[in-house]
């Protein structure tokens, strides 16, 4: 196994169909689940976000994608069954996210909908003390500080493994345009804190990382970017 990361994010893209040459790599359970969805190219993006995680993780093991056991917990956050390496996968429409760490972490990616209803959903996702940002707020930027908030939270509820079961309005984040990582504060967590990176998408994209290692890193972290190129050039290594 490789140094174990504090928190790698890479990004794919998929509608990139090299990436179905893998399919064979995800266990009977995986490819059932998702073949029942009658959209054939939300089903294709599922599994090959799916595909692409479990050769990102094979990387980091150094083993063959096959072998990778993927069970999940209580609210349904996978994670490997033999190994201690903690990952998460976020996608939305032909892009996907795949957070890799050395304890618990969260990722989520949205492509921002300019038109959802802020209004009618901050009562769901605020917590008190984030209904001021958005009194001075108006239009796109209404829209795209919601989505920065959202995305913020669920990462927050996925790295806890609990995912939306958790209430977003039960716990709150520290001032969303600090420089350096935000910090969560929730009453029901106080033993070691959690911590929020932007993570730096084209335009049109919000996405956000969440672990309890980020605390003395920057307020963003880029993703790396990875292709289904990157493993068939070394049978099924991802480069370096």
């Amino acid at each position: 196994m490789t140094a174990c990361p504090m928190g790698d994010v890479w990004m794919a893209e998929l509608a990139d169909a090299g990436w179905d040459a893998f399919d064979d790599t995800l266990a009977p359970a995986e490819t059932q689940r998702y073949r029942r969805m009658h959209d054939p190219q939300r089903r294709a993006w599922h599994l090959r976000a799916r595909i692409a995680a479990r050769m990102v993780l094979a990387r980091y093991l150094h083993v063959d994608p096959h072998s990778l056991r993927i069970v999940t917990g209580f609210a349904g956050k996978p994670r490997l069954a033999d190994d201690p390496l903690q990952f998460n996968v976020s996608h939305s429409d032909a892009r996907a996210l795949i957070a890799v760490s050395r304890g618990p972490v969260g990722v989520d990616l949205e492509h921002i909908d300019a038109r959802v209803n802020v209004d009618a959903l901050l009562d769901h996702v605020c917590h008190e003390t984030e209904r001021n940002a958005f009194t001075q707020l108006t239009g796109q930027a209404r829209v795209a500080r919601f989505f920065a908030l959202w995305v913020a939270k669920e990462a927050y509820c996925k790295a806890l493994g609990e995912g939306l079961r958790k209430p977003m309005t039960a716990f709150s984040l520290a001032e969303m345009d600090c420089a350096t990582p935000i910090r969560v504060f929730d009453p029901a967590h106080t033993d070691a804190p959690y911590w929020i990176q932007r993570v730096v998408m084209p335009t049109g994209w919000t996405a956000a990382l969440c672990s309890q290692s980020l605390h003395a890193g920057s307020r963003r972290t880029t993703p790396r970017s990875v292709a289904p190129a990157d493993f068939i050039q070394r049978g099924i290594t991802c480069r370096d």
